[in-house]
Formats: C-alpha cells, structure tokens, sequence
C-alpha cells in the first residue's frame, strides 16, 4: 500500500513481501525492483496467419501490450490478389539479428513465394512496432508459433536478443499463463549469463575509477546520471538522509525524522536515468556490499 495525504494505492502483486512500513518524504519502492529489473524483463511475441501478440513479462508476471493499429492478419496487410509490384521488393543486404539490416527477400510469381513474401512484410511491420513498445531494446524476445514461421521473422528482427530457441506450436491455443511458464524456462538461462557477466566486468574495472561502492558517491552518481550498472540488495534498508547540493549522505542506526532508505534512492535515481538494475537478497549480493555500481564514465 502507498497512501499520502493526496493518494491511496493499493496492489496485489505476485511476490512475496516481509512486513514493512515506512514513513517518509517520498515512497519507498526498493521491493517492487525484482519485479522490474535487468534480470526480469522479456517479451514473448506469438506469430500466426491469422494472430498476433506480444506480451511482457517478468518471471512473477504477465502483461498484454496494446499493439495499436498494427494489422492482426496476413489478409490485414496486403490482400489476396495483390499486384507483382506490390510484392515484390528487396533490399540486398546482409541477414543478421540484431542490427538494422535485413536479408533479400522474396521474388518470384509462384503461390508460395507470394505469401512467403506478404508475410515478410508483415513481419518487418510487427518489428517496428515491437520496437516502439519494448521498454528496453536489450531484453530477450521470445517467438512463439509454428517452426516455419520462425526463419522469416528472424530475417525482419532487428531487436538485439531474440532467443534462438523459440515456443513451437500453435500459440493461439494456448493461455498467457502457458506461454509465460514455457518461456521463462528460455530465458531464465539469459539472465543468468548476463547477470554474471556484469558482476565479472565490475570485478575487472574494480579499481580503474570505473566503480563505486561507497554510499554518497553512488547516490551522487545516481544523481547525476553516470551509473550503467547497479547492483542493490533488497529487504534491507541503510536509513538516512542525503543532500544533492553537498553530496552527502548522512546515515542513522534506525529510521528517524525524515529519514528514506538511501539505497531505495539510490536505486530509484540511477533506474529513471536508464541504469541496469539487479535487485536481489542480500545473501544473493555478488559483492559483501549492500550496492555496487559500474559508472558510465
């Protein structure tokens, strides 16, 4: 619950909290992050003829994402009896996820060339407008339908990590819940490795000026703009106070006056000027010390 003198704001969540209250000039929101941070976001994108979705997800949670106006079905995009020109197209560079580029695409008067080639189409429209809507262009996208319609989208993606191994099947018969469940067995190893190789690369820079773990830096980096990485723990708090003008922080044994968590503020600064956030436990921590940060610069 957040309530002030303005607001009330209640939510059931899919997590499981210790009690807590806290009293405060700004609310404390530090053990919501596992739900949002970098080792949570996913997208899973189903593909048919006939339907199309995207859904974002986190390993506690499932949302549909509005896809606009974005044309549902092949017949949306281009009708059947369409013109030679308004089929056939090409652009003649290299195949590859993850960059702009996308392979040659199809030619020919055949039945299935003309639907290999509308369903490309369509395909590169959902790219774009996948792209609009992800929150973060690094998170996994996972594809789920039938296997022959994986090989063409992977030629219209230019998001930077779809997962090779998609949900193959008929998506349309299965329930978000489903979808969420298989899919979080594919990426869960993602996180994992990318979780890893950001505590392996603040362990490399440590000691190049490139790091922070003191409290009052990191807060002032956070501030400022400058964190790429934070790592923070979560259900413990370092109660205090911290000026942005002077850049200190000053900390108390317990919560007094007008004390916040200062690593909730932390972590809330440094995600709102687009650090990668990894929120876990204490006893999860990669280092002995409650945040650590890699800087941008």
């Amino acid at each position: 619950m957040f309530f002030s003198a303005e607001k009330f704001r209640f939510f059931r969540l899919p997590l499981t909290f210790e009690e807590l209250t806290v009293v405060s000039k700004r609310f404390h929101v530090k053990p919501l992050l596992p739900i949002q941070a970098a080792d949570g976001v996913f997208y899973v994108l189903t593909l048919s003829r006939n339907n199309v979705r995207l859904l974002e997800c986190t390993q506690h949670s499932i949302d549909d994402v509005d896809l606009g106006d974005l044309p549902q079905n092949l017949e949306e995009t281009i009708p059947d009896g369409a013109t030679d020109k308004q089929l056939q197209f090409h652009t003649g560079t290299p195949s590859g996820t993850g960059s702009d580029a996308r392979s040659a695409v199809f030619h020919g008067q055949d039945a299935g060339n003309e639907t290999k080639i509308r369903m490309s189409r369509w395909f590169r429209m959902i790219d774009d407008r996948v792209k609009e809507l992800v929150v973060d262009v690094r998170a996994p996208l996972v594809l789920a339908g039938v296997d022959s319609l994986f090989s063409i989208y992977r030629e219209a993606n230019t998001l930077e990590n779809l997962i090779e191994s998609g949900l193959s099947g008929n998506a349309d018969k299965l329930k978000s819940e489903e979808l969420h469940a298989q899919a979080w067995v594919l990426v869960e190893p993602f996180f994992k490795k990318s979780r890893d190789e950001a505590v392996a690369r603040f362990r490399q820079l440590e000691g190049s000026g490139k790091t922070c773990t003191d409290l009052s830096r990191t807060l002032a980096y956070a501030h400022q703009g400058r964190i790429e990485v934070l790592f923070v723990a979560v259900g413990v708090q370092v109660w205090g106070t911290y000026d942005p003008q002077s850049e200190l922080a000053e900390i108390h044994d317990s919560q007094t006056g007008d004390d916040g968590d200062l690593l909730d503020l932390a972590a809330v600064q440094a995600l709102t000027k687009g650090a990668v956030i990894y929120a876990l436990p204490r006893n999860e921590m990669p280092m002995p010390e409650l945040l650590a940060a890699i800087l941008r610069y």
